[in-house]
């Protein structure tokens, strides 16, 4: 595994922002305070000596096999400053993996009956939505949802802000995707290709996802996460806004600058369904045992194997709703389901085998500069997890 296309926000955001100082079934279990397993021989060691080499401050790691966390690890500093240690319990920032949880909000709806995936978005908006070189080609919400609608990132209005995003997500939206709107540019906020013809990976894309589901659900995007994804899976704490949680249970965002470390703050942005969410790794595996469980509780099967298969595969061939596969170079076989995300001062991974629904590893980490690092680290897990 390596930095791809989906971890294109961190790179712009370097560059160009600087931020300031209902199926019911069994999720599966977390660990309880006596059932925390010792690492296996050698595996801290083997993960302090990658965060060394990377300037990682922070991270966690969790493998879960059969049903359960059967291991849990918390490495080095939350809060560099403060000194204060990351913990079992420590938030992280999710970044991109944030867009497997809106996709997820999206496709339960559909399975609920509340939309169609392959109808004209327009349909649920009170404004029109067209693609400007492709007119009479209506976008759907599983284009949306495989970044093959056609739209593109315009970092000019993809701005950072300090804490949460003070512009609603609904008229960020209305604003960036009509003609003649506030955050409209027909040449930067649109792909010269027709929807579903070319992959084309967009964080503002998945800003309309996280829409379409105020849209359907009349309800804010956030409320309907906490209500039909959250409380479910009892991931009590878990938030795409800074504002609903405690901060001080939430690892600081750190850039590498060659010297020290750089504290990013806590920050957010308007297309936030794409990438602020933030919980820790052991409330993620409830997410996704969720997804290795056939869905339950928070999809029905069908719905759950449909955001696992490759949807377009003429044009993308590692592309799910929201999730992706991950090759090795020279082998025919995905290795793995998920999803990477990166953000400043923000490196994460949720990997899934898709061949036995049985095994996931989650990596968090408060640092940005160290994607091969983090990918061994991954690869060990999954070794270590045969043998757990």
């Amino acid at each position: 595994m390596c930095p791809s296309i989906r971890t294109l926000r961190l790179l712009l955001a370097l560059a160009l922002v600087l931020v300031t100082p209902l199926v019911s079934t069994s999720v599966g279990a977390l660990p309880g305070p006596g059932d925390r397993a010792a690492s296996p021989a050698g595996l801290d060691q083997f993960i302090e000596t990658r965060m060394r080499a990377a300037h990682l401050p922070g991270m966690q790691a969790v493998i879960v096999k059969g049903g359960r966390v059967v291991w849990e690890g918390a490495y080095g500093y939350a809060n560099v400053e403060a000194q204060k240690r990351v913990s079992p319990e420590t938030l992280f920032m999710l970044a991109s993996i944030s867009k497997t949880v809106t996709a997820t909000a999206l496709v339960q709806l559909a399975d609920a009956g509340r939309l169609d995936l392959d109808a004209d978005i327009s349909a649920l908006l009170p404004y029109p939505v067209v693609h400007p070189n492709a007119p009479t080609v209506p976008i759907t919400a599983r284009h949306l949802l495989t970044h093959t609608a056609g739209i593109e990132d315009n970092w000019t209005y993809l701005s950072y802000h300090p804490g949460d995003c003070p512009i609603p997500l609904g008229f960020f939206c209305a604003e960036y995707f009509t003609f003649g709107g506030r955050f409209h540019n027909v040449n930067a906020n649109w792909h010269p290709t027709a929807p579903g013809t070319a992959f084309s990976y967009s964080n503002a894309g998945f800003a309309m996802v996280g829409n379409l589901v105020q849209a359907a659900a009349f309800m804010d995007f956030e409320d309907y996460c906490q209500a039909n994804i959250f409380a479910p899976l009892g991931m009590h704490e878990a938030s795409f806004r800074i504002s609903k949680l405690d901060p001080t249970h939430v690892a600081h965002p750190y850039i590498w600058n060659g010297a020290g470390y750089v504290d990013q703050g806590f920050y957010g942005y308007p297309d936030y369904p794409d990438g602020t969410l933030r919980t820790s790794a052991t409330q993620l595996a409830r997410f996704a045992m969720a997804h290795m469980a056939g869905g339950g509780p928070l999809l029905s099967p069908v719905a759950a194997a449909d955001m696992k298969r490759v949807q377009l595969p003429s044009v993308e061939p590692t592309q799910g709703l929201g999730f992706y596969y991950d090759y090795k170079p020279g082998r025919p076989a995905p290795l793995r389901l998920g999803h990477n995300g990166g953000d400043a001062g923000v490196q994460t991974d949720l990997w899934m085998c898709p061949w036995d629904d049985q095994t996931a590893v989650i990596v968090l980490a408060n640092g940005d500069s160290g994607y091969q690092e983090q990918a061994e680290i991954i690869d060990r897990l999954f070794a270590e997890a045969r043998g757990l």
